[in-house]
């Protein structure tokens, strides 16, 4: 997977769910907060939805940022299958 690549759900899964910039970092360093606080942080992906992958995480190849409803929004790199 490289930045410009259109993906979309893997087979098999119905819905994943997208972690923003301030989300990851969150999870990245522990520092958890009230889940109400969070929910602004979460989009879900859906079968038939597609993205543009802006770029993958340099510190773990198995993250990437995508661009999906007109925002970044990191996602598992096993949950997406590239389509061109």
């Amino acid at each position: 997977m490289k930045t410009g690549d259109l993906v979309t759900l893997r087979a098999g899964l119905v819905s994943v769910s997208f972690m923003s910039d301030d989300l990851e970092k969150i999870v990245d360093d522990n520092q958890w907060k009230e889940p109400e606080e969070l929910m602004c942080s979460i989009r879900s992906f859906r079968r038939g939805n597609t993205a543009t992958v802006l770029g993958v995480n340099p510190e773990n190849t198995a993250r990437v940022k995508l661009l999906f409803e007109s925002g970044s929004w990191w996602a598992n790199v096993s949950d997406l299958i590239v389509l061109k």
